[in-house]
């Protein structure tokens, strides 16, 4: 069994499942694909396609979505299947396929130890909705629109982690945002001054965001970083911002160190269904992830909403 089949297997898994926590996703994780296994890596990449939803932040929960079969403007006419998939979900698309009633069912791997990709080709908005049925899923034809409609100014974000309390700063490490590590810092007596930071809590890495007035938010991580990179924007040599997009291949490309937060990601993903792929930089080696096929009105509101200006992206290298 390859990695790819082995991340189908725990998609599986989590489907019948329904929910669990982070702890049992992992081991779920080790005991299919083994101890060098990413647990994390593969719970993000199933969040973004669309099958998971995660609390970050709070509980580290995982809860499945139910199926979904959604046309993609970059798939060719084709649906791509989000949301919970078992083997029986697999087998009834055959069956359809078979039956004639769907052109053709394609899984396309997504690179080692990352979860297929299910397209589903129709021929209507009518047997979209056949299929959707017999999968016990529902039919979407605009799901792209409604999560790049859904996404809301990063301060907003913000705002809904407000909290009056957060963790008492013990070995507590700080982004260092022009090089967008969190190294290790110093907070005494719970005073924080305004910055990012992680800290272990819970056996769990919690980000706090401290705004310029010092607000305490609670936030998931990659929000929390898009936040300290917009505060110092502007004020710090070396800060840039971290998306840009190539007009010529419709691909938005964004730093590794500062990903896309879950539904400005998920967002890029719905234009395609498939995954972004991730690059050596040319100019000093960090990695980028390309999310392919992204329409510039979809750009212009994940760079809008994230408060970016527009960048043009310059040439990647593929990380083998």
């Amino acid at each position: 069994m390859s990695r790819a089949e082995g991340a189908d297997l725990v998609l599986e898994w989590c489907s019948l499942k329904g929910s669990g926590t982070r702890a049992s996703f992992e081991q779920a994780c080790r005991s299919v694909l083994g101890e060098s296994a990413h647990p994390s890596k593969l719970l993000h990449e199933l969040e973004i396609s669309g099958h998971v939803e995660v609390d970050w932040v709070r509980t580290g929960r995982w809860w499945v979505a139910p199926p979904v079969l959604s046309f993609v403007e970059g798939a060719g006419g084709n649906a791509v299947l989000l949301g919970a998939r078992s083997p029986e979900t697999i087998s009834e698309l055959r069956r359809l396929e078979a039956a004639g009633e769907v052109r053709a069912v394609t899984i396309v791997p997504q690179g080692e130890g990352s979860p297929s990709a299910v397209f589903v080709g129709v021929s209507s908005i009518a047997d979209l909705a056949i299929a959707g049925r017999a999968i016990g899923g529902v039919a979407k034809t605009t799901v792209r629109l409604e999560y790049k409609d859904a996404l809301v100014p990063l301060e907003e974000a913000v705002a809904a982690g407000a909290s009056e309390y957060t963790s008492s700063g013990i070995q507590a490490k700080r982004l260092n945002v022009v090089r967008l590590r969190f190294e290790p810092c110093e907070v005494r007596f719970g005073h924080w001054t305004p910055g990012c930071y992680e800290q272990m809590s819970y056996g769990l890495r919690r980000y706090l965001y401290v705004d310029d007035q010092g607000g305490l938010h609670n936030l998931d991580r990659w929000i929390a970083v898009h936040a300290e990179i917009n505060r110092a924007l502007g004020s710090t040599v070396g800060v840039t911002s971290p998306i840009s997009w190539s007009p010529e291949t419709q691909s938005l490309f964004c730093d590794a160190r500062a990903q896309l937060p879950m539904m400005w990601a998920r967002a890029a993903v719905m234009c395609t269904g498939l995954l972004p792929i991730r690059h050596a930089d040319t100019a000093d080696g960090h990695y980028v992830d390309e999310y392919r096929g992204v329409l510039g009105t979809t750009y212009n509101r994940i760079r809008l909403t994230l408060g970016y200006e527009a960048q043009r992206a310059p040439m990647t290298e593929k990380v083998s």
